[in-house]
């Protein structure tokens, strides 16, 4: 038995949380709600009344917290295609019939306010209108409505419910009615048997009392859901669970994520292409290449779906992806770059290939540290793209570290020595970010341990249930020498069957201590037609190793680290001595950062043996010569080189300082004026014109 009063109490007291968490968090990020709204136009507003029963909280903040009304508009349509019932068709049937029920809640539910901010408008703008509806109008009892509805599982509500309207002492406008909250004695007005009293606060005494008048009404008084009559006669708690799931239903199934990431992509791609945010899922893991004995960011994507169009020129289907890849540290950006993956397909291919998905791959290095990874890919077909990012921790080379398991079907034996993603020695790993497999799949597991502590170890690999399904465990036992540095293991695992699992590694400091543990989840459907995606990627061959130690010493130099920049700078060039970008950037970062001038002189003296590269070879020379402060000679080769090329407004501004420490200060004042029209954002520049 449940007392009212308790579950009152209960329901006080979430609201109390959820108010005190909110009170925290606007606290916090300082979110002032009512003076975004004051700020919206009024078609906004008139849209936000609109959903107002359909968009989550989540969804809600993002689009109160967007500054312009491009944004506002992109949002928007974002917000319907994630509600569309047919995607492709022009149109929305599901914004098409809540457009509908606003119109008749307005016209037929108002009662001093809007007919949507009425508890009847809202079930209605919610639900739709009812399989069935009641009127009750008896002198006995309380004016009320009953209406009947259809549920489904996909909704969180149950096959067949009902809603109760009632008018508060027989007056006012129509209340939603609650049977633990406002209990049967609310729907009674006076006893039916004369001057007999009914006890109100007795529930079978009201229960019977209804029951003699309306045996539907006494029912629903009790519980919302047909056929759940309570034994004791106690208003069901299962009713306030129900409103509270019929309240959350239009958003129960939708995947906000969309607007969270909104705030943040909105700035990254084009607007064009803000509105076709397509869903995705991902794997990233890092795992160190022994031959280089450097650590890399490997990138598997899964796009929930992909866009194709024809070519008449090669008479396939196709598609181009575009990615790219952001590493900041502490909100600098020390290392971005962009790829381009054109996929085609012959007819047959759609089908075969392109049906069961895409898993687009990549790998970068990456130097120790705690990063934030920003992956964007854009399919210029429809101008779809994908977005998400993570936070990612490379740890140090003295340590110990499991990369995996990953849980797959294929993987693909090499003895190539190139730079392929999910390499586990030398097995390229097919990975699916959705680990989703059927009952008659081949699974395996495949990991590494990295032991840089010469140390030995013993360890295990265990396959389990996830809480909540049927109990599952098969153990893997194994062991690490102190002379390895990386061993991988690859088990064939029995296919435990439909259910929810995790692939758990753990290597033990002691006889049952974990060390150090990692695990990953997969799920066997009970379906055998699961189909699974094929991977694309790009392999990095061994005469490019030299960009990547250029990539890490541009991600030290952006991190400060500048003598393990140098360090790595110069691994490059031991590569590939010729390497004409590697040598630029490396000149400059010595002039900057280290001041090695003679080094740089060495180097530059490349940039001579070519016609093509005396830009690069002036502009070095000038800054080399002006860092030294020899501001005459910087001025001829500055010269020199804006001569060969003269839309470099770096290179302008640095005539400009030259001709001011050179005390020409006209001169200066029109290389600064020629540069800000090169590039109009310049604080600085337009401080020193008087343009600020």
């Amino acid at each position: 038995m449940i007392d009212r009063r308790i579950t009152k109490k209960i329901i006080s007291l979430f609201i109390v949380m959820v108010i005190f968490s909110s009170f925290v968090f606007g606290a916090k990020d300082k979110f002032n709600e009512k003076e975004a709204l004051k700020n919206l136009l009024p078609r906004y507003k008139k849209w936000l009344d609109l959903v107002h029963y359909i968009i989550s909280p989540t969804e809600r903040e993002v689009f109160l917290r967007l500054k312009t009304n491009r944004d506002r508009d992109a949002f928007i349509d974002l917000f319907w295609k994630q509600r569309d019932p047919t995607p492709g068709t022009p149109e929305n049937e599901y914004k098409t019939e809540l457009e509908k029920r606003f119109k008749f809640v307005n016209k037929f539910f108002a009662f001093g306010k809007p007919g949507w901010m009425t508890d009847r408008g809202k079930i209605y703008m919610i639900l739709g209108p009812p399989k069935n509806r009641d009127i009750i109008e008896d002198q006995y009892l309380t004016p009320m409505e009953i209406w009947s509805y259809y549920g489904t599982p996909e909704q969180g509500l149950p096959s067949a419910f009902r809603v109760v309207f009632y008018k508060k002492d027989g007056i006012g406008d129509f209340k939603l009615y609650d049977p633990v909250t406002d209990g049967p004695a609310s729907l009674l007005i006076k006893s039916p048997t004369g001057n007999a009293k009914v006890n109100l606060t007795n529930d079978l005494d009201v229960y019977r009392a209804l029951k003699d008048l309306n045996k539907d009404v006494a029912e629903a008084s009790l519980s919302l859901i047909p056929g759940r009559l309570p034994y004791n006669y106690h208003p069901s708690p299962g009713s306030t669970i129900l409103l509270a799931k019929i309240i959350e239903s239009p958003y129960r199934n939708i995947d906000t994520s969309y607007a969270t990431s909104f705030l943040k992509f909105k700035g990254v791609v084009n607007v064009d292409y803000a509105t076709n945010y397509i869903k995705s899922q991902n794997l990233v893991e890092i795992i160190e290449d022994l031959n280089l004995n450097e650590n890399f960011v490997n990138i598997a994507i899964l796009p929930a779906s992909v866009s194709v169009d024809y070519s008449d020129v090669k008479e396939k289907y196709y598609f181009v992806y575009t990615l790219t890849v952001s590493l900041k540290r502490n909100g600098k950006v020390i290392y971005e770059y962009s790829k381009k993956f054109p996929f085609y397909f012959i007819e047959k291919e759609i089908k075969t290939k392109l049906s069961k998905g895409i898993v687009v791959e990549d790998l970068f290095p990456v130097i120790p540290g705690k990063f934030d990874l920003t992956v964007l890919i854009q399919n210029s077909i429809k101008k779809e793209f994908l977005y998400f990012e993570k936070k990612i921790k490379i740890p140090d080379k003295r340590s110990l570290r499991i990369e995996g398991p990953f849980v797959y079907l294929n993987e693909l034996k090499t003895n190539t020595s190139a730079l392929i993603p999910f390499n586990m020695d030398r097995h390229i790993i097919f990975v699916n970010p959705k680990a989703q497999y059927s009952p008659s799949d081949k699974i395996k597991v495949a990991f590494c341990v990295n032991n840089n502590l010469s140390k030995s170890f013993k360890g295990e690999l265990e396959i389990k249930n996830k809480i909540g399904y049927k109990e599952y465990s098969s153990k893997f036992p194994f062991k690490i020498s102190g002379e390895s540095r990386k061993v991988c293991f690859i088990r064939n695992i029995k296919n435990p069957g439909p259910g929810s699992y995790f692939a758990e590694v753990r290597v033990f400091a002691g006889k049952s201590i974990a060390f150090v543990s990692k695990e990953s989840s997969f799920l066997i459907s009970p379906l055998n037609n699961i189909a699974h995606p094929v991977n694309a990627y790009k392999l990095i061959p061994p005469d490019k190793f030299n960009l990547i130690y250029y990539i890490m010493a541009k991600e030290y130099e952006n991190s400060g680290e500048v003598d393990l920049a140098k360090d790595y700078y110069e691994k490059s060039l031991k590569l590939k001595g010729d390497s004409k970008p590697v040598i630029k950037d490396y000149c400059k970062f010595l002039i900057r950062e280290k001041k090695d001038y003679e080094r740089a002189e060495e180097l530059m003296e490349n940039f001579k043996k070519d016609s093509e590269d005396m830009f690069d070879y002036y502009y070095l020379k000038g800054e080399l010569l002006f860092s030294q402060k020899q501001y005459k000679k910087a001025l001829s080769n500055l010269l020199k080189a804006n001569k060969i090329y003269d839309s470099d407004y770096n290179l302008i501004n640095l005539i400009g300082y030259s001709y001011l420490h050179l005390n020409e200060r006209d001169k200066a004042l029109k290389a600064f004026h020629s540069s800000i029209l090169l590039n109009p954002d310049q604080p600085a520049i337009k401080k020193i014109i008087g343009k600020d």
